[in-house]
């Protein structure tokens, strides 16, 4: 089908999955991902080309597509609308176990995963294109992945399988390549060279009217270098014991009295500053909610981030889950209020059911994941009051 059949054909099926009248997986199969599969060149009259009900080892897939030599190149697993889970995406991977296909597909027709299966890493690390056809805004974009990982001329090609290792490593050297901002800034700020000295000290200059020495300059850079190490390993540097009360006062949060900036760091949370912005609430779960949603204001991958970074050091609960992701028991804990919707973004739930400590936790990882220092002025700080 052409590039505009294709698009016609996302159209349509966003316009149906937006209409939540698809109330199983069967019709979720027979309105969306068949015709699709159609529309990307896939003959379901032709054994050859596609089984239904492929038997697997230790189950069925639901969707197998084959290439030249008679071979599977693509499974593909689906599920009613809103019901992908981790659950889903492991029983993907224990039907493709030992079974040479290169290609992985989990899908609700809404959301479509697509995986490297003989990548290394967990499932999370080998997912290369992620869409969801009711929140894209570039259909266009969609129909270029779908036809260039899936398209059956791609696949028998083996061009499919070069694009998706292609895609892959350009996501992983993405994330090695963000990964080394933190210490190659810290070392520029370390060892200033002139033009970074010299373009802050004109910058000051041009903002308040004043230009700082260029030692002064230099020695603030120093400091920055070590404040960003601190942020990146969650170290806090100690206070400085020879502080002034007149250079305690400049150094205040904007907005904050004398006592509740002394505040910040230790007691219960009621509150954080973003940036030059406060907020005030009560506690510490609402005070995660409300940085989650900052941060998603800010990059709107944040969220995404968020649940696949921190998903390692998040022993005690998913650290976050979207709501087509909820299986029965994230259900349950939502309900017990283990959940709590991210502030802006009621799609988005992050686990809050944590001790004040864990609270701090979490929030640092968020901070670190969006970029943004911890526990000083320009970054996130945490206003606690009262005892832990």
């Amino acid at each position: 089908m052409s590039s505009s059949g294709l698009q016609d054909a996302l159209a349509r099926s966003r316009e149906v999955l937006s209409s939540r009248v698809l109330q199983n997986e069967a019709q979720v199969r027979a309105a969306v991902i068949s015709p699709l599969l159609q529309a990307l060149g896939w003959d379901p009259a032709d054994p050859t080309q596609w089984l239904v009900e492929y038997p697997v080892d230790n189950g069925r897939v639901d969707d197998a597509l084959f290439g030249s030599g008679g071979s599977a190149h693509v499974f593909v697993e689906a599920k009613r609308q809103g019901n992908l889970s981790v659950k889903a995406e492991d029983q993907l991977f224990r039907y493709a176990a030992n079974k040479g296909v290169p290609i992985l597909v989990l899908t609700d027709g809404d959301t479509w995963d697509l995986y490297l299966s003989m990548a290394a890493g967990e499932p999370t690390e080998r997912r290369f294109a992620h869409h969801t056809l009711t929140e894209s805004s570039d259909l266009g974009r969609v129909a270029d992945d779908l036809r260039a990982f899936v398209g059956r001329t791609a696949v028998t090609a083996g061009a499919a399988h070069d694009a998706a290792s292609a895609r892959l490593k350009q996501i992983k050297d993405r994330k090695i390549g963000k990964g080394g901002l933190v210490p190659a800034w810290a070392a520029l700020l370390a060892e200033p060279d002139e033009m970074l000295r010299d373009m802050l000290i004109e910058k000051v200059e041009v903002d308040v009217g004043a230009r700082p020495e260029p030692r002064d300059a230099e020695d603030f850079l120093r400091r920055q270098a070590g404040a960003t190490v601190a942020a990146a390993s969650g170290i806090h540097p100690p206070a400085a014991h020879s502080m002034n009360t007149a250079a305690a006062a400049d150094q205040a949060q904007p907005g904050l009295t004398a006592g509740q900036d002394a505040a910040v760091g230790t007691g219960r949370i009621v509150g954080l500053v973003v940036g030059d912005v406060r907020y005030d609430t009560g506690n510490g779960q609402a005070a995660m909610a409300l940085l989650a949603g900052a941060l998603q204001r800010r990059n709107t991958d944040f969220m995404e981030r968020y649940r696949d970074e921190a998903a390692p050091a998040a022993y005690k609960g998913t650290a976050a889950v979207r709501d087509d992701m909820l299986d029965d028991s994230l259900r349950r804990q939502v309900s017990e209020r283990r959940y709590r919707p991210v502030d802006g973004f009621p799609e988005w739930w992050i686990y809050v059911n944590l001790k004040t400590d864990e609270q701090a936790r979490r929030m640092r990882v968020m901070a670190q994941i969006s970029g943004l220092p911890w526990d000083v002025d320009e970054g996130v700080r945490l206003i606690r009051r009262g005892s832990a």
